[in-house]
């Protein structure tokens, strides 16, 4: 799986001490959902994670804590 990460993404991964891997993790097993108009939203453990697909790139937009 082919990731890109925005600045964001990875300060707020820093800030929260989740992994590449577990972002993966995420998206591939987590509770998944489309945010309109082109964004997806997969929930995980503790967590969520933003992105887009371009091209067949993950572009990683945030990770969220979950409420």
């Amino acid at each position: 799986m082919k990731l890109q990460f925005s600045l964001h993404a990875r300060e707020q991964m820093t800030e929260r001490g989740v992994s590449d891997a577990e972002v993966i993790r995420a998206i591939r097993r987590g509770s998944t959902y489309r945010q309109l108009p082109d964004k997806f939203v997969a929930m995980y453990t503790y967590f969520s994670v933003v992105y887009r697909i371009v091209d067949g790139t993950h572009r990683i937009i945030t990770v969220q804590p979950l409420p």
